[in-house]
């Protein structure tokens, strides 16, 4: 699923374990990440993505800020 590019916070994506359990692949590039809290959204122990293979963050401060350490 591509979910890229929409200014997309973790509580915008919260709710995507719950609808799509099977998801394998989300891109989520240039979004609005910018903690590890806001992946606690798509990880969290009820209705976490638990199918996901591959995971997008190319873009989001998250990643960026990581890339630079």
């Amino acid at each position: 699923m591509n979910l890229a590019n929409n200014n997309l916070s973790g509580q915008h994506i919260s709710l995507l374990g719950h609808y799509l359990p099977g998801l394998a692949n989300l891109s989520l590039q240039n979004n609005d990440i910018k903690t590890y809290r806001d992946m606690d959204f798509i990880s969290r122990r009820k209705d976490k993505l638990v199918a996901l293979k591959e995971l997008v963050l190319i873009g989001n401060p998250l990643r960026e800020e990581m890339m630079v350490k």
